[in-house]
């Protein structure tokens, strides 16, 4: 998983080592074996996605960005 994206143990599992194989199989293992574990982590990482990923989220984010861009490049003109 992505760092920035997952959060470890709450929303999915990151694999310290990508080549490490028996983490990887050991987190599987652990989802397959725990229905109420695959329930609670897929209902965190839908609520995050939808506050965070929303349209209307990253539109709000670009929008504060590119506002500051402008002002930035309007106090450098003058």
């Amino acid at each position: 998983g992505i760092p920035s994206v997952v959060d470890q143990g709450l929303s999915g599992f990151l694999i310290d080592d990508p080549k490490d194989s028996s983490d990887l199989a050991r987190r599987i293992l652990q989802l397959a074996a725990d229905p109420q574990l695959r329930m609670r982590m897929g209902k965190y990482a839908r609520q995050k996605v939808v506050q965070e990923f929303s349209w209307e989220t990253v539109c709000s984010k670009f929008e504060t960005v590119f506002d500051q861009v402008i002002r930035e490049s309007g106090r450098s003109a003058t």
